[in-house]
């Protein structure tokens, strides 16, 4: 037992260097107008010229760094932790690995950096041309809220509420937590689905991905508490 105590320690911080990332991503994103948000190739080129940060937060990019955080603990937690693998498990896995790569793939970020870079060390109007061209079709597959980034996103929401319940049924995470975490990552969903085909980018629909958000960082936080104490009792 006692050599298991480490790994609920690893999960725990992964849990909750994620949880931390998301909740720096709900402040940044609050402190923004969604009138300010970038809305052509040419608006983020120049963004990244003039506000580095900004260019990649708003190309997602706290986003897909978290990716990698959360897929890490979904790992850990199912193979370690759940240990024997159902097939609830076993779908669970699939579903955050290909929801990873489907995120990573299609960030832009990277992308429209070097383009922002090319564009103003052009001295070619012909070259400038075709870099702009490229950045709407870039912002076209990657903006958030673009057909291309929602299978990602959508998936890696129904991947945590997977997750929210294996946990709950394995006696890790109290009902009344678990449901909230599942009401969280639902939320989420619908966000992503009524942003990718319903609404335009607008503050009631931020508010939505706001409360999905605060409810699912309210459930991470309590899995953090609860692998520590898990951790503590195999000392």
């Amino acid at each position: 037992m006692e050599k298991r105590k480490p790994i609920f320690i690893i999960a725990s911080m992964l849990v909750l260097l994620a949880a931390l990332i998301t909740l720096f991503d709900i402040v940044v994103g609050m402190s923004l107008s969604i009138e300010d948000t970038p809305k052509t190739g040419l608006d983020y080129i120049e963004l990244f010229n003039t506000n580095r940060f900004l260019g990649f937060y708003n190309l997602d990019f706290i986003n897909f760094l978290n990716t990698f955080v959360i897929f890490a603990y979904f790992i850990v937690i199912i193979i370690f932790i759940l240990k024997r693998i159902n097939g609830l498990k076993a779908i669970t896995l699939l579903l955050i690995t290909s929801g990873t790569v489907m995120l990573v793939i299609n960030n832009g970020a990277f992308e429209m950096f070097r383009l922002s870079r090319d564009y103003f060390l052009s001295n070619s109007i012909n070259d400038m041309q075709l870099i702009l061209e490229n950045a709407d079709s870039l912002l076209e597959r990657s903006s958030h809220g673009s057909i291309s980034n929602f299978y990602g996103y959508f998936i890696l929401s129904i991947s945590n509420i997977f997750l929210a319940y294996l946990l709950f049924k394995e006696g890790f995470i109290r009902k009344t937590v678990s449901i909230l975490g599942l009401v969280g990552y639902i939320v989420l969903s619908v966000y992503v689905i009524l942003i990718t085909f319903v609404f335009e980018l607008t503050t009631p629909v931020m508010g939505l991905a706001a409360i999905g958000g605060i409810l699912a960082l309210f459930w991470q936080f309590h899995v953090v508490k609860s692998l520590l104490t898990i951790s503590k009792s195999k000392s």
